[in-house]
């Protein structure tokens, strides 16, 4: 029979999703320590699930803690350890928390810097993203993101190619990708926007006339989102991304400046020979099919 130590520790990892792939609940050997000190543990569950309601559902892939997490309680009896060092979690949680709430708050915010948060963005790169202080800062953090973690995009481009609603532009994207990895970015982009249109304009399907309005598009799509925090970010950082990308182009202000939709397609803008730029779309891209509902990936 499970003591009341034992659960307590569910409760505990129930509270706090993203723990559970680095907290593992050994409940049928739970110590008498641990029964000695239940009240930490109570006090334990309920500062996690104050931090828990300020971060809602990170997933596994909030890094701010998880260091800490795994380095205290690899091959440890986890009750043990939670007694043990309740004070510095519960401290790490308290200074991250701030920093926390400021980038939830501050998604959309990332879009107006020219990226959007995608499925594969950890929290920390998040969190990095949404305390750059212009939109040129922000292109040479990802720039460094990328070199690091997708150099040639193999990633996007195998995630891109199991979308259905891109499988009219499956021989345009490999070719997209193939001049990418040869440096031709000046003809990947003017491509880039009109699959990224096209991918924006499914996000209303399955009506048979889609919105012309990419915005409202955006906007509206949130409404079949659920709960899913997420996506959420996601949304919010896409829909001021795209009202950037369709904003009226004015050479003056933009020759200088991302690509904007407008300049490019009706021939006022050149498309720049720049990686970032040729970058910025596939990642907008990728994180529109990710929007997608899991029919539309094969």
């Amino acid at each position: 029979m499970r003591s009341v130590v034992d659960e307590e520790i569910r409760k505990l990892i129930d509270a706090n999703k993203h723990w559970d792939q680095v907290i593992v609940p050994q409940v049928s050997t739970a110590s008498l320590t641990a029964l000695q000190a239940m009240p930490r543990i109570r006090q334990m569950q309920e500062a996690a699930k104050g931090i828990s309601d300020v971060v809602l559902e990170l997933t596994n892939s909030d890094q701010i803690c998880t260091g800490l997490i795994t380095q205290h309680f690899e091959a440890m009896h986890v009750s043990q350890h939670l007694i043990e060092h309740f004070d510095k979690l519960t401290e790490q949680f308290v200074k991250a928390a701030p920093r926390i709430r400021k980038a939830l708050e501050s998604s959309s915010e990332i879009g107006h810097l020219g990226w959007t948060v995608t499925g594969e963005m950890e929290f920390p790169v998040m969190l990095h993203l949404s305390e750059c202080s212009n939109a040129e800062a922000a292109d040479a953090y990802m720039f460094k993101y990328y070199e690091r973690e997708d150099p040639v995009l193999n990633g996007i481009q195998e995630r891109l190619r199991g979308i259905d609603h891109l499988k009219s532009f499956s021989v345009g994207l490999d070719q997209s990708f193939t001049a990418f990895r040869n440096e031709q970015f000046a003809l990947v982009i003017p491509f880039l926007i009109l699959v990224l249109e096209h991918a924006l304009r499914n996000l209303d399907s399955p009506r048979p006339f889609p919105s012309t309005d990419m915005t409202k598009t955006v906007k509206d799509s949130s409404k079949h989102l659920g709960k899913n925090e997420r996506l959420a970010f996601a949304i919010k950082s896409l829909l001021t991304f795209t009202e950037d990308h369709y904003d009226k182009y004015d050479p003056r202000t933009d020759s200088k400046g991302r690509v904007r939709r407008k300049g490019i397609m009706h021939g006022l803008q050149v498309p720049p020979n720049e990686k970032i730029q040729a970058i910025r779309l596939y990642h907008v891209l990728d994180t529109v099919v990710q929007l997608y509902p899991p029919k539309n990936a094969s």
